[in-house]
């Protein structure tokens, strides 16, 4: 239906916190779908939390010590970001989902 000014209305959008509860539901559907994946996400941080704190349990307040932490704040970035790559093949199968929900016109 047109307007007085001649244009037509753009459809309404849901709310953000309608939108961020819809992925946030879908998110806990692809959690229950595939547990493996968070179970095996816990155990490889947990036993990474492990080794490494009986690895640097000694550390001294020196320059060594001072390197030793430095080392592992970068092996721990590096670790915590590539560890996202487990959930790859997973992310696959959410795309083509966000494609079928983006031409419904789902995300506005």
């Amino acid at each position: 239906m047109p307007s007085v000014l001649g244009c037509t209305p753009q459809p309404r959008r849901p709310a953000f916190s309608a939108q961020f509860g819809c992925l946030c539901a879908r998110h806990m559907r692809q959690t229950v779908r595939h547990p493996m994946v968070v179970t095996i996400n816990f155990v490889v941080v947990a036993l990474t939390a492990v080794v490494l704190g009986l690895l640097f349990r000694g550390v001294t307040d020196d320059l060594p010590g001072v390197l030793n932490r430095a080392g592992v704040v970068f092996f721990l970035t590096n670790f915590f970001m590539l560890t996202g790559l487990v959930t790859l093949s997973i992310w696959q199968t959410e795309r083509l989902l966000y494609f079928h929900e983006h031409s419904s016109g789902c995300y506005g």
